[in-house]
């Protein structure tokens, strides 16, 4: 396997950093008792949230700029994706959901108008088998199709008791390997009026790693089959696979090993050939090393490059970090071993990849999950190095990782998370990072004027506007641990 090791770019922030700025406005009581959240941008005005409430119903809300909700409308199901389709708004959702057996096999479409919330039409659109977990993806493209692709698993769809000791490892390894195993693999196209068509693709050697669809409806597939990982086109409508690449990346096979968690992958916006990813994984001398690779199937042609974080250059990645202030100023990478990829993109020919370091921690206040600061790598399209910039995150949540926001537009990459400062209060970290220059434009530490300090801003739900942005916090629940309240806060650009 052919490496090169990636240079790196310290640049200096053109901009001096404000240590932090009054939020526009706060709206308490946004939501309160929900279990999840996320929103989607519909236009410069106006963002699309999802919110499961019980998870045997969901709300679809129309939130503008004015931090106003035009619309709100409550739909059956235990909700898997809302997403643009065509002009319309789509929402797919399980039938039915098990405390213990999770999701039903049963999917249900609803078609959604953006300018009332009002139900237009409602379809089944799939019925699995109800003995063996399914994995359902959704692929939209830009909002041109709805691809709701189905891998059965040979896991079956019950309780499952691991007994003690050595029955204890064997049963995980047992369970690891019927859960990677697949059964079928389903592909169901919806119409204009959800009207589905499907079709089935072959089952390959090994165990399916991840797929994606690039904007023309093609889908990547990528199987694991180890040491190898062998990456499909299909052409949209097609079951019959166009052409075979192999990443240029070896794993060892392993039952307990779910190489899917670190293998990412994304379709070029430019290229309909050519698909993205990045891994991670540990080297023969136990550094994290990052890789990231290009695919191009029309041409047949390759190309991977690798970063290991090694003791020295995580010192060297940290030491070039420029601080924001005395509150918010500490950069930790955190434990190299910890080091793994968590979000990959491409816009307009630039390539990036994040990598984060996560660990558990456990007290006599009960058990965390925490993560550190945010890297983020910056590629041409033929992965050379463009930059490399940190997030200084660092945040512990009870039994749950938050997830980062990341949004893309003109050019520029918005980043929000966590920063802990203090015993109990909780800072959002944002920053603009200019992807023409590869510097940080703006960054600061938000405001928590108003919203409580323990609070923490969930990235799935961030709302993007023209002119505004609004993190929204989340508030749990002492007597109800698995649901919270959420607070919006809109802030400027």
């Amino acid at each position: 396997m052919k490496k090169y090791l990636l240079p790196c770019l310290f640049l200096l922030f053109p901009l001096a950093l404000a240590a932090q700025e009054e939020a526009m406005s706060v709206y308490k009581d946004f939501y309160n008792n929900v279990k999840s959240v996320v929103s989607f941008v519909w236009d410069g005005h106006t963002n699309i949230v999802t919110l499961d409430i019980d998870n045997e119903n969901f709300d679809v809300v129309a939130v503008n700029d004015q931090m106003q909700m035009a619309w709100r409308s409550t739909f059956a199901g235990y909700v898997l994706k809302t997403a643009r389709f065509k002009d319309k708004i789509v929402a797919i959702a399980a039938t039915e959901h098990s405390t213990f057996k999770g999701a039903g096999n049963t999917y249900i479409a609803y078609l959604i108008d953006p300018a009332n919330g009002k139900q237009l039409a409602q379809k089944e659109i799939y019925h699995g088998d109800e003995n063996y977990v399914e994995i359902p993806e959704i692929f939209t493209g830009e909002g041109g199709f709805v691809k709701l692709c189905v891998r059965q698993t040979t896991f079956q769809r019950k309780m499952h008791v691991a007994l003690p000791g050595i029955f204890a490892l064997f049963s995980m390894g047992k369970y690891a390997r019927e859960f990677n195993e697949t059964r079928e693999l389903d592909v169901v196209t919806l119409g204009d009026k959800l009207e589905p068509a499907m079709i089935k693709l072959p089952i390959a050697s090994g165990s399916l790693v991840n797929w994606c669809a690039n904007k023309q409806g093609d889908l990547f597939i990528a199987w694991f089959n180890g040491p190898s990982i062998e990456v499909y086109k299909y052409p949209a409508g097609s079951s019959s696979p166009a052409k075979q690449l192999n990443a240029d990346v070896s794993f060892v096979p392993n039952d307990r090993t779910d190489v899917s968690e670190e293998f990412l992958m994304q379709p070029s916006s430019v290229h309909p050939d050519v698909v993205y990813y990045g891994t991670s994984y540990s080297t023969e001398h136990e550094n994290a090393e990052l890789g990231v690779g290009k695919l191009d199937f029309a041409s047949g042609k390759k190309l991977f490059v690798t970063e290991t974080f090694d003791r020295d250059h995580v010192k060297a990645l940290e030491k070039s970090f420029v601080k924001i202030n005395k509150k918010a100023d500490d950069c930790d990478l955190g434990a190299r071993k910890g080091l793994h990829i968590r979000y990959l993109a491409e816009v307009n020919g630039t390539v990036i990849a994040t990598v984060t370091s996560r660990h558990f921690e456990s007290s006599s206040y009960g058990s965390w999950d925490c993560e550190n600061s945010v890297l983020v790598n910056g590629y041409d399209e033929n992965l050379a190095t463009r930059f490399q910039q940190i997030l200084p995150a660092n945040y512990k949540y009870p039994n749950r990782f938050l997830p980062v926001a990341y949004h893309i537009a003109k050019n520029k990459m918005y980043v929000i998370s966590n920063e802990k400062s203090g015993l109990t209060t909780v800072t959002g970290i944002y920053g603009c990072l200019d992807l023409a220059s590869g510097t940080w434009e703006k960054m600061l530490a938000l405001s928590k004027k108003h919203i409580s300090d323990p609070d923490y801003s969930d990235g799935a739900a961030a709302m993007w506007f023209a002119d505004s942005f609004a993190v929204a916090y989340i508030a749990r629940k002492t007597l109800r641990p698995n649901s919270f309240d959420i607070v919006l806060q809109q802030n400027a650009y």
